[in-house]
């Protein structure tokens, strides 16, 4: 794995603060290194300014499969396939219990996916996993996140297909997987209409918040919440700006108000 670093075009006085008055066990060489080091004209190599971010490549090679006797994993055509290159896929933001991650959909090479895969952070790896059950339609620039023992995935443009035709809806269904078993299930509570592009974040590791999104040409700012008692439930708006609708949510706390 390969990192490529650059100049920083905002100011990191408070992290170079930090970073230069650490004690020398908090930072080594090595780490100073995955910490995306950027070296101006003025310093030399051996005093590379720390950045809060890096750009790397991530190379996942196929994923031999060891546990061919678990449910959940498909049967020996391994190494699985590749899940890169692809896009509009969907990835949560925080891991599950077990330190994996789960991606959902996406477009491959012209086509939309639905295939799900497990991606071990530690070993950078891949596996495609098989699931079964209600089983989400191909989709993009849908959301997912990770709540306990579940992933859920909700929207996302399924008319993609060039055989879709102008009357047909996209899936408003929200689907759980359950991580355990493997097993989807379609939630056909009513909610918000089905969107492509918006955001969404865990709250109190019980609730799903989603903000915007569009739908074709309509944009929207409309902010709702979904909990594990499979009801929708949506919250107060406010004055809508022409970018609302991009917006991203990052959120660790929130009030009881909108429980």
């Amino acid at each position: 794995m390969s990192a490529r670093t650059g100049t920083s075009p905002f100011s990191l006085d408070p992290l170079e603060e930090f970073f230069s008055s650490a004690p020398n066990s908090m930072i080594t060489e090595n780490q100073n290194d995955h910490l995306g080091g950027t070296i101006s004209p003025q310093q030399s190599p051996q005093s590379s300014t720390p950045a809060p971010w890096s750009a790397r490549r991530l190379d996942l090679p196929p994923s031999l499969l060891k546990d061919l006797d678990k449910r959940g994993v498909v049967p020996p055509t391994n190494p699985s396939p590749p899940p890169f290159p692809r896009y509009g896929h969907a990835l949560p933001a925080t891991a599950s219990r077990d330190g994996e991650l789960y991606l959902f959909g996406g477009m491959v090479r012209g086509a939309a996916r639905n295939d799900l895969y497990l991606l071990h952070a530690r070993e950078l790896s891949a596996t495609l996993l098989q699931t079964a059950g209600e089983i989400p339609s191909p989709r993009i620039r849908h959301t997912s996140a990770i709540i306990n023992n579940a992933l859920i995935v909700w929207g996302g443009d399924t008319k993609t297909d060039s055989k879709s035709r102008q009357g047909d809806k996209r899936d408003n269904g929200l689907y759980l997987l359950n991580l355990q078993t493997k097993e989807w299930i379609r939630v056909a509570a009513s909610g918000p209409v089905c969107r492509y592009g918006h955001t969404m974040t865990v709250v109190d590791n019980s609730k799903c918040i989603i903000f915007g999104g569009q739908d074709g040409g309509k944009f929207f700012n409309d902010l709702w919440s979904f909990d594990l008692d499979l009801d929708w439930c949506k919250l107060p708006s406010y004055t809508q700006r022409d970018d609302d609708w991009m917006m991203t949510v990052l959120c660790s706390t929130v009030t009881k108000e909108i429980k």
